[in-house]
């Protein structure tokens, strides 16, 4: 099952011609309509690429809904399934279109890290990690609009980094001794919580150009609170200055 899947995501993770998306302002400029045949015709190509891996994520978190508490050996293999996943995710296409794979994919290690019965806590600790790895792979990339104006994937995409939110605060990773590895995961994840809060207000920009962020993006928390928790301890003065 695991060289089969592999095999199935290969395209995601191949930055492939027809999957490649070229800045806006980085290409040649012309006072003309857009070609919307081109692009609809850009925006299926990518589609048709991305929807086999999309049905292969919905089947297997139904069926890890259904044998979760079923044998551990099938749990070990959506373990292993996972690890190529999210390694292989960090070299993944870059593409707008690709944004809900990318996170559906982070959502569903989340839950399966959450309902895992066959991990010890240091292995949770390494897949928590491995996990934000992945998920930050895709802010690597210079920022991004999204791509056509389909409303219902926007507002899709929306409720995904919701999701991805929440998830990440029901999977705290807390030891007696705090370890390096530990630090590590706290580190990433508010980083990762302040990206997540940025993507939003991008893509309600986009829904809503005439309304504030504020008023769709649940507060998490002063943005200075999550800076401080992101800064190593040896800049005492900043500290303070932030609160």
């Amino acid at each position: 099952m695991t060289n089969s899947c592999e095999s199935l995501l290969t395209p995601v993770f191949n930055d492939t011609d027809r999957s490649r998306h070229l800045d806006p302002f980085y290409v040649k400029e012309e006072f003309a309509p857009s070609d919307r045949a081109a692009l609809a015709k850009h925006q299926q190509t990518v589609h048709n690429l991305l929807a086999p891996h999309m049905r292969l994520i919905q089947f297997l978190g139904s069926h890890f809904n259904a044998t979760r508490l079923g044998s551990p050996h099938i749990e070990k293999a959506f373990l292993r399934l996972l690890n190529i996943t999210l390694v292989g995710l960090k070299h993944s296409t870059a593409h707008p279109l690709a944004r809900e794979i990318r996170f559906q994919i982070v959502l569903f290690a989340l839950k399966v890290l959450e309902h895992s019965i066959a991990l010890g806590f240091n292995e949770k600790c390494l897949l928590k990690d491995r996990i934000l790895s992945a998920a930050l792979s895709w802010f690597k990339f210079p920022p991004q609009w999204s791509f056509g104006g389909n409303r219902l994937q926007l507002k899709a995409e929306m409720r995904l980094l919701a999701g991805v939110s929440n998830a990440l605060r029901s999977s705290q990773m807390s030891g007696q001794k705090p370890s390096p590895l530990l630090k590590s995961i706290q580190s990433k994840e508010s980083l990762l919580h302040i990206l997540i809060e940025s993507e939003q207000t991008r893509l309600i920009a986009w829904l809503y150009p005439l309304q504030e962020p504020r008023d769709y993006i649940p507060h998490q928390g002063s943005k200075a609170q999550m800076e401080v928790c992101m800064l190593p301890p040896r800049y005492p003065a900043l500290n303070s200055n932030l609160n």
